[in-house]
């Protein structure tokens, strides 16, 4: 038994140039430019190195590694700029210091609606898994 299939009807042509031009109108708006409205929130203030010797004593109210990552992370930043930094640091030590700062992190995991629509269809297509 044949089965004849006749040549393409300019219908079905014209149905697969539309499949294809929404194929290309879906990639393309997954794709668009990274706008950062609120920069001047995180502009850096320039410091200057201490004159005199400081010695900073750090008590960290960590929760957790990543909070005590932070809190060690905020002392090496300090020892850049000349100050002689003690971590931890409790009130009771035998070593006096000039300056005592307590540093406790409160994360904060906010979102926004729009993520849904920034990251769609992506979420649905499945990444290639290596093993």
């Amino acid at each position: 038994m044949k089965i004849f299939v006749g040549p393409r009807t300019p219908a079905k042509k014209n149905i697969a140039v539309i499949m294809i031009g929404l194929h290309l109108l879906l990639l393309a708006g997954c794709s668009h430019s990274l706008e950062i409205t609120n920069l001047s929130k995180y502009n850096s203030t320039t410091a200057t190195s201490c004159e005199s010797h400081v010695s900073v004593g750090i008590i960290g109210k960590a929760q957790d590694y990543e909070d005590s990552r932070i809190v060690k992370s905020a002392g090496t930043e300090l020892s850049k700029y000349g100050a002689e930094v003690l971590i931890p640091y409790s009130e009771s030590s035998s070593k006096p210091v000039d300056i005592i700062a307590t540093i406790g992190v409160t994360p904060r995991h906010e979102g926004s609606g729009w993520n849904f629509l920034i990251n769609f269809p992506g979420f649905l297509i499945p990444p290639c898994q290596y093993k």
